[in-house]
């Protein structure tokens, strides 16, 4: 498994976002999923674009390919704080 170079925070709506877009849901249906307004969904889309320094959801999930971000990559090293 690839190793992160800087420690990123994401929240876990974000987390599973991130995980929605890798598996081509798209905005609305992510929305309906996590029943929050699309808007919400765009918002945070764009916090994560900073986050890793992209500009499109296709890069988005390139980078967590290239990371090896995977569902089980967020539920093993990237367990929910409660």
């Amino acid at each position: 498994m690839k190793l992160i170079e800087t420690i990123i925070h994401f929240t876990p709506r974000e987390r599973e976002a991130m995980l929605l877009f890798q598996d081509d849901f798209v905005y609305k249906e992510i929305a309906g999923l996590m029943s929050i307004a699309e808007e919400t969904v765009k918002g945070m889309t764009k916090a994560i674009f900073k986050k890793i320094n992209v500009h499109s959801i296709c890069k988005m999930v390139r980078w967590m390919k290239e990371h090896d971000m995977t569902q089980e990559f967020f539920t093993v090293f990237l367990p929910e704080v409660h």
